[in-house]
């Protein structure tokens, strides 16, 4: 296994390499724990499922905005600098602010959750 632990990524959708760029966030698809209080202190916790996702920042070469808004039921894999890939299956595009693109650094904010993960 690799050293490194950060850096270098490679983003495909459906085997299509995208120019990522900058930090990329994934994770999620696990249950997220919050703890129940009363006046003794804690009794315990409630759960609640998350969605697995892949988010960051792409290079607007050669895809619109349009491209990353109809993306769905896709394949996302994310390969990690430590030799890991993230991957969610039945994928979409998503995103709050809607998708988003920069002119003055010819980026654009992407989003992707999916039905299915798994870090191999």
């Amino acid at each position: 296994m690799s050293k490194m632990l950060g850096g270098v990524i490679c983003l495909k959708v459906n085997g299509k390499l995208y120019f990522a760029t900058g930090d990329f966030k994934y994770g999620g698809g696990e249950i997220k724990r919050t703890e129940k209080l009363a006046h003794q202190g804690v009794l315990g916790f409630t759960g609640e499922t998350t969605a697995a996702f892949i988010e960051g920042v792409i290079v607007k070469k050669d895809i619109g905005l349009k491209d990353i808004a109809d993306i769905q039921d896709a394949t996302i894999t994310l390969d990690l600098p430590d030799g890991k890939t993230f991957t969610l299956y039945q994928a979409f595009s998503t995103n709050e602010k809607g998708i988003e693109a920069s002119t003055e650094k010819g980026e654009i904010s992407v989003k992707f959750v999916g039905c299915k993960h798994a870090e191999v």
